[in-house]
């Protein structure tokens, strides 16, 4: 009797917990990608993600990022970021890029804004 109570209840349980991930195809809030052109610069996107993610995931803009791309040791970042709020937000990009020592010295790290503008990042010098 017990033997049967038990299957009849363990049986639903490990169906519902099967199931319950199934159909879900939503991405995550935020899913950044990133991509780059030779190994070492989809290591450099990489890594640049992962920065971002740690140190700037609070930022209201942070949910506006949906990539990184690295070509030739330049960061491109394509964002969703409103007209009204882009320089200031392009600005804190570049800033955080800075402080991940990840290609930050190129010359042509740029946002480019929802509308297909495109900010540059200052050059680094020192």
């Amino acid at each position: 009797m017990a033997r049967a109570f038990s299957r009849k209840l363990v049986l639903p349980t490990v169906a519902l917990f099967l199931l319950s991930g199934c159909g879900d195809d939503d991405p995550p809030k935020n899913e950044l990608t990133s991509a780059g052109k030779s190994q070492a610069d989809r290591d450099s996107a990489r890594t640049i993600v992962t920065y971002f993610k740690r140190n700037a995931s609070q930022e209201a803009w942070f949910e506006k990022l949906r990539s990184i791309r690295v070509a030739d040791g330049v960061a491109t970042f394509e964002t969703e970021i409103d007209a009204e709020s882009e320089k200031d937000a392009a600005e804190a990009i570049c800033d955080t890029l800075q402080g991940s020592d990840e290609v930050d010295f190129a010359k042509a790290n740029a946002v480019l804004g929802s509308r297909d503008t495109r900010y540059r990042c200052p050059v680094r010098t020192g």
